[in-house]
């Protein structure tokens, strides 16, 4: 295999491993903070005139959720160009053997599902602080 090409695969896994790190790292962050808050207010019920609106922290933290939503749908994105990428790098590289031209050692799809499991968890987050937020401030 071509010795820059070579380099520059060896990059780009590195770095994909990187992000990939951390984001389950940021992720672990804000998933533990949104419950611990949702445990706090769940465990307040709801206390009307005591601290801030239930509806703004509600629809505070709701914002966030869906701004999280957004950064893991421009990751699933990343991840999928950057397989594709090492494809394309590996193809141009006339030694290499055509067996294994279109395959990389990437787990996109371990990533790939990765980050929408985490999306998933997300939105469950989101319509729970909403649920939260409009179901304390407008009782039945």
């Amino acid at each position: 295999m071509n010795e820059s090409i070579q380099t520059r695969i060896r990059e780009y896994h590195e770095y994909v491993r990187h992000i990939f790190g951390l984001f389950i790292t940021w992720f672990t962050f804000f998933i533990s903070v949104n419950y611990v808050g949702i445990g706090w207010f769940a465990s307040k019920g709801n206390d009307q005139g005591k601290g801030p609106s239930v509806e703004l922290v509600g629809v505070m933290f709701g914002v966030q959720c869906v701004l999280a939503i957004g950064v893991c749908v421009m990751l699933l994105f990343y991840f999928y160009h950057a397989y594709e990428h090492i494809v394309s790098l590996q193809q141009a590289d006339e030694s290499m053997d055509k067996h294994l031209k279109g395959k990389t050692s990437m787990p996109r799809r371990v990533y790939m599902l990765s980050i929408f499991g985490g999306m998933l968890a997300i939105v469950t987050v989101l319509v729970t602080w909403l649920y939260l937020a409009f179901s304390w401030a407008h009782p039945h």
